[in-house]
């Protein structure tokens, strides 16, 4: 395809393409503005955003625009970062020192499509695995890094636009029309006619950079239905960023593997061998890896001998990793140099932070964030605190605003030990310690969710109604409600319990009201301990999903036999809840009622286990009644074994103590053991073992002689063996033979 660069330059406008963040783009960039001397330069980038065109110039980089998008139909933040690297920071910069007019062009921030549709084309074309398989390279990565950031080094920036031009003129030919593309290229295009002057520089992304110079010709309607701005009140940030997300490794689909290579390899003017020496020394130093100065030599002739052999005018980044696995790893097998490799790449990305240069134009929640830190007393970076969230109001009041940070995944303060508010355990330790973070560290988080709200309040809230609005699982509702009363948003507490009202009604899955029960009690078990007042609204729902569960239980038909342990488990939990409710309308005779018919229906491992265990430990039964019931459930046909081990478990889940107390029940337990087949007993050994793990040392020795006393076992070992006493005496001689040859090797047993 033969490139006539005369449509993309003349004496009044020059369309210059770029791919975002392209070393080799940024470096012919500064060549067209030293050349072509601009009197307006026009970028790529959100045209609202213009208000922070002069503040981006005198940043560190990286920083990004963040666009706040909120109104009914979407709620969200959209970034537009810019790097070191970036050909449009390259610009701005230098515009801003040469004081050249510098505007954007693109569509809005608050256009929905931008969030929707926000792909870059530059690699994502029908014939890339194609270029790529032919190459034989190993990615679209490489291959861009070979015939672009490599091959173009050195040349003219003639050289450079037909290279580039050539390929995304053939990408747009055999990418699919893209509606989203073709509003953006005409709003790109009217702007540029807008701000036309004498000498006009237009910016752009390689792919649109091919259709603009007709597009200008042409006269030019927009729909503004169709762009779908939004409200007035939407606002555009310049945030502080990193490179970790300016690496594509992170998913950012215009971004670069390896920020800080290119940042290295452009403050080095492009020279790869200058850069390779300060990389693999810097990361020896900082990995502690004492690498002498001759293999980081033969790691550069190792790298520049396979960039031969790949047909490369000069050593990239992939040459590098050989380089680097070569001075780095010894010759030993057990070496993990998959590991030395990923760390090797990881330290290539950087950890390196942005920073803006006027601050006051920070979203608000920042200084929220900043004067709750104020208010709270969290004021020492990288301390401990330890709050005793019991005894102490404000106490509990800074743990929620601590919690409150990690539901926004705002990592500034880690719980080392302590109890959760969000499932209270009365066992755990009660005081909470947390170890906390610096405010600068964690910055970049707090503005991640900035298009939640302005302040932490309003943002919690916001993100539980993005949630309460995607549930549709009883269980994920009841689980919005917990998150609204510990992170204190009493402002939703009614459109919650409605919400979860109205889907218990079509809800039958017993697992699913269940799972819904169980949040529920966690709920109301941390009202009844952190709430001010009693929440009546809160008991009645508690209420409500408690009868439909029992209902559901008393309406049960046949289960798998794990299906049934876990209702089990249910049953036991509900218990335990009722046992420790201060809800005085909860229907205790309803639970009852239901055990009842679990226990006299067709059920007859664990259900059937658990239900006679609690009507006992109630004193709903008499001990009659549960005998007979015990001795018709230990069954020893094969179909039935597993049930009846499980049938065991849990009637002696909360009452363990039967075993001691009780002879009949253990003599209905030793016949059933003693008629079990070996192979049987082997396969319930596990169960039985699990079984007897609550009884202490004292009670296990008691326990071993009631079932001696009634075995008729006597302390005399020949009773208990059907052998001759001389046989005995002769093992007994061989036993003590042995070990004194094992002493003699230096093993030894008591």
């Amino acid at each position: 395809m033969k490139i006539d660069l005369n449509e993309f330059k003349n004496e009044e406008i020059f369309f210059f393409p770029v791919r975002h963040h392209s070393l080799i783009s940024s470096k012919f960039v500064k060549i067209a503005i030293k050349e072509f001397k601009p009197d307006t330069i026009l970028i790529e980038g959100p045209s609202d955003g213009d208000h922070l065109i002069e503040n981006i110039a005198r940043s560190k980089m990286p920083v990004s625009i963040y666009g706040n998008i909120d109104n009914k139909e979407i709620k969200v933040g959209v970034n537009f970062p810019f790097f070191n690297t970036s050909p449009e920071y390259v610009a701005i910069e230098l515009g801003f020192r040469k004081k050249i007019e510098t505007k954007f062009i693109d569509l809005p921030v608050y256009d929905i499509d931008v969030v929707r549709n926000h792909k870059i084309n530059f690699e994502y074309s029908n014939y890339i695995s194609e270029l790529v398989r032919i190459s034989g390279l190993e990615s679209f990565d490489e291959y861009y890094e070979k015939y672009f950031e490599i091959e173009l080094t050195g040349k003219s920036i003639e050289d450079y636009m037909t290279q580039m031009l050539t390929y995304c003129s053939v990408t747009r030919k055999l990418s699919p029309s893209n509606p989203y593309n073709n509003l953006r290229e005409s709003y790109m295009a009217k702007k540029i006619k807008e701000y036309k002057k004498k000498r006009t520089l237009v910016i752009t992304g390689g792919f649109h950079s091919v259709i603009l110079p007709n597009l200008i010709n042409k006269e030019i309607e927009i729909d503004d239905r169709r762009r779908k701005v939004l409200t007035k009140d939407n606002k555009n940030y310049l945030i502080p960023y990193n490179v970790q997300n300016i690496s594509s490794l992170n998913g950012y689909g215009a971004g670069i593997y390896y920020p800080y290579y290119y940042k290295i390899l452009l403050k080095n003017g492009l020279n790869p061998r200058d850069t390779f020496v300060e990389l693999l020394t810097k990361y020896s130093k900082k990995a502690k890896k004492q690498v002498p100065i001759s293999k980081i030599i033969s790691a550069l002739d190792l790298a520049y001998g396979l960039a031969s052999l790949r047909e490369k005018k000069l050593p990239g980044v992939y040459e590098l990793f050989d380089g680097a696995l070569s001075a780095f790893t010894e010759f030993n097998q057990y070496i993990d140099t998959n590991r030395i490799l990923k760390d090797f790449k990881m330290y290539l990305i950087g950890d390196e932070y942005g920073r803006v240069y006027d601050i006051s134009n920070l979203p608000p929640i920042v200084e929220d964030f900043r004067n709750q830190l104020l208010k709270n007393k969290f004021t020492k970076p990288n301390s401990i605190y330890t709050l005793n969230v019991f005894n102490n109001r404000s106490a509990y009041k800074r743990s929620v605003f601590l919690n409150k940070l990690s539901y926004l995944e705002i990592e500034f303060a880690q719980k080392v030990k302590g109890i959760d508010l969000f499932n209270i355990d009365i066992d755990e330790y009660l005081t909470q310690t947390y170890k906390m973070a610096s405010k600068e560290k964690v910055m970049p988080s707090v503005i991640e969710v900035a298009f939640l709200g302005e302040s932490i309040d309003m943002a919690v809230e916001s993100k539980l109604q993005l949630k309460i609005k995607e549930s549709h699982a009883l269980s994920e509702a009841v689980s919005c409600l917990k998150d609204c009363v510990v992170l204190q948003v009493e402002s939703m507490t009614d459109e919650i319990i409605n919400t979860i009202k109205s889907i218990m009604m079509l809800e039958n899955n017993i697992f699913e009201i269940t799972a819904a029960f169980n949040e529920i009690t966690k709920t109301a078990y941390y009202y009844e301990t952190f709430g001010n007042k009693h929440d009546d609204k809160l008991d009645d729902l508690v209420n409500e999903i408690y009868t439909k569960l029992m209902v559901s239980f008393q309406t049960l038909e046949e289960l798998r036999i794990e299906d049934e342990a876990k209702l089990s488990d249910s049953i036991n939990d509900i218990y335990s809840f009722i046992n420790r409710s201060k809800n005085e309308n909860i229907d205790r005779l309803l639970f009852v009622e239901t055990l009842k018919i679990l226990l006299y229906e067709r059920w007859t491992t664990s259900l059937k286990g658990i239900s006679l265990s609690i009507l006992y430990i109630m004193g709903i039964l008499k001990e009659e009644e549960m005998i007979a019931t015990i001795k018709n459930n230990f069954v020893l046909s094969e179909t039935q074994l597993n049930g009846t081990t499980l049938f065991l478990s849990y009637l002696l889940l909360n009452n363990y103590q039967i075993l001691l107390s009780n002879n009949r029940f253990l003599t209905i337990l030793n016949k059933f053991v003693e008629d079990l087949h070996t192979e049987d007993f082997f396969k319930m050994l596990p169960n039985f073992r699990k079984i007897f793990t609550k009884l202490r040392p004292v009670e296990t020795i008691r326990l071993s002689k009631d079932i001696a006393k009634l075995n008729d076992t006597s302390e005399n070992p020949l009773v208990k063996f059907d052998i001759s006493e001389e046989e005995f005496l002769r093992n007994r001689d061989i036993e003590i033979l042995s070990l004194k040859r094992l002493k003699q090797r230096g093993i030894y047993y008591e």
